[in-house]
């Protein structure tokens, strides 16, 4: 049986072969987000988990990129997805959906999701919209 592909990013040829992040114990790749953009994120492959380092401003341009991101990397399978949002400094209605539907699909792949250190900006759109208990926040 041939193990799933991992993680290309967005224009890339998918990986020949052995995937790219097999016996690797940490491995981190950029997401290909919209230009201009003030929205990053880093992809972050540990043996188990898959964490996506947010920065900037997650609203309608980075919506599409973080909802990428998130089917790309369950696609692999990991016990965890945590989005580290410490470095997020804005969210929008548009954004605090993101957090919603990647906490659906990661359900729907029986996949836990984290969201870890949520900045303060992030973590009083989540209160506003009564999304605090929903979540596993550390």
């Amino acid at each position: 049986m041939t193990p799933p592909s991992r993680l290309a990013l967005p224009g890339s040829a998918p990986p020949q072969g052995r995937p790219r992040f097999v016996n690797r114990r940490r491995t981190s790749a950029s997401w290909q987000c919209p230009r201009p953009s003030r929205f990053a994120i880093l992809v972050v492959h540990e043996p188990h988990d898959v964490v996506l380092q947010l920065s900037g401003e997650l609203d309608l341009g980075g919506a599409e990129a973080l909802d990428a991101c998130v089917v790309a990397v369950l696609s692999d399978q990991p016990r965890r997805l945590v989005l580290e949002l410490s470095a997020l400094t804005f969210v929008d209605i548009v954004g605090s959906r993101c957090f919603d539907e990647s906490r659906l699909r990661a359900e729907a792949a029986d996949v836990q999701l984290i969201l870890d250190s949520p900045s303060h900006a992030v973590r009083q759109v989540l209160e506003l919209r009564g999304q605090l208990d929903a979540f596993r926040i550390r």
